[in-house]
């Protein structure tokens, strides 16, 4: 499940420049817009390679600095999305490895000086991708983990389940966003998609409006950092393994994209999908809404201060109790995590019991009869499944789990 408090993501431990901006020529409220033809100026393309080529062959030790970088960029900077097609076709595979190898190396020593951050990488992509043609998408994606970040540092059980990338035919949104759209995949990132599936309830919108699709196999996605915005551009590819089955977020409908986007998005920016396994469902709803969430401990919460937080709108997540250090031991104060305790207020047993370290999405609060809080009642959703809600009493829940997390959302 790779839940924790410690906090990952854009919110927590991302670095760069905060706020990229919209970019520029994007369609915006995700629809795609046929983009007119624009004029190529060849003798600015070609004068754009030239500069670039000099800046790349004048590293220093055969290694591009990131003031090199920096050249290559503003030559890009000068050009229409047409322009930018000729450029890239004007360009070798051997050169635009060199570039795209320089600006994601790390370290420095024998390994030469340190390229661009992840940020820093998105900050250019997403102002130079919207406007480019499916060509030169297809290209650039071959060549960079920031298009179609890397996976293989995603394990499962130690075994190699043959994961590629394929292209997606669906679309962002289908009959718009909605909790039991979602359900987590082989990544551990519960933390992300308890988030997501709490900020759909609260305010599908906020999904609805982070996504641009800009119609030519990217799509821009707005996440935040320290409550500024940051644009993310990756493709629409999505993770299968061998027999084509999606391994990672996703919707119950093959032909809606938004799980995978957001998911693929925050990777993306993160470096791959690994360094999203583990974080606070808290900072989740922060890289996705902007805006601060509150902890609380479960001893800390009634029920009707739920009922209220779910109420004003807000989103609401929470963090199960960590793994036992010796879990070969009989547990006796954790009923709720065993199968053979494990039971519902009409005292039957529940068809699955609690995960440890884990995230979970609030989703309603009964508070029953008001002058008897005995039979108030709270039902949680596992990121793992669409729509399975577990309802448990009150005082099993505050019991079974450790952390609440609640965020406006607005």
């Amino acid at each position: 499940s790779e839940s924790s408090s410690g906090g990952s993501g854009v919110g927590a431990s991302a670095s760069g420049p905060g706020d990229s901006g919209s970019p520029q020529g994007a369609p915006q409220n995700g629809k795609p817009q046929r983009k007119p033809q624009e004029p190529v100026d060849r003798a600015k393309v070609d004068e754009a390679l030239k500069r670039t080529r000099e800046a790349l062959k004048q590293a220093w030790m055969d290694e591009v600095t990131p003031e090199e970088l920096e050249e290559v960029e503003r030559q890009l900077a000068g050009l229409n999305g047409a322009e930018v097609d000729a450029f890239i076709a004007g360009m070798s595979d051997d050169e635009l490895r060199t570039w795209v190898s320089a600006m994601e190396k790390r370290g420095w020593g024998l390994r030469g000086p340190e390229g661009w951050s992840t940020a820093r990488r998105q900050q250019m992509w997403s102002r130079v991708l919207p406007n480019a043609s499916a060509e030169t998408v297809r290209r650039l994606a071959g060549m960079s983990h920031d298009l179609n970040p890397r996976y293989d540092d995603v394990d499962v059980k130690g075994k190699d389940p043959g994961r590629t990338y394929r292209q997606s035919q669906g679309s962002p949104f289908v009959d718009g966003v909605s909790p039991s759209d979602i359900s987590q995949g082989h990544v551990g990132d519960c933390w992300y998609i308890a988030a997501l599936k709490s900020v759909a309830a609260a305010d599908p919108s906020v999904i609805e409006n982070a996504i641009t699709d800009n119609g030519n196999g990217t799509y821009t996605v707005r996440l935040y950092h320290d409550g500024k915005p940051v644009d993310i551009t990756v493709t629409g590819d999505e993770v299968v393994d061998k027999n084509g089955n999606q391994g990672f977020a996703r919707s119950g409908n093959r032909s809606e994209m938004w799980p995978q986007l957001m998911e693929k998005a925050l990777a993306a920016y993160e470096g791959s999908y690994g360094a999203i396994e583990g974080g606070s469902a808290g900072n989740g709803m922060e890289v996705i809404t902007g805006k601060p969430s509150t902890f609380t401990p479960t001893s800390d919460v009634s029920a009707a201060d739920l009922k209220a937080e779910l109420d004003r709108g807000h989103a609401v997540t929470l963090h199960s109790q960590p793994k036992p250090r010796w879990p070969w031991w009989p547990n006796r104060t954790d009923p709720l995590y065993d199968p053979k305790s494990t039971k519902d207020p009409e005292r039957k047993y529940l068809w699955e019991p609690l995960a440890y370290s884990h995230a979970y999405q609030v989703t309603a609060v009964d508070l029953g009869d008001p002058n008897d809080p005995s039979d108030d009642t709270v039902t949680v959703q596992n990121p793992w499944y669409p729509d399975k809600p577990m309802t448990l009493p009150y005082e099993d829940w505050k019991n079974g789990f450790g952390e609440v997390y609640t965020n406006p959302v607005k």
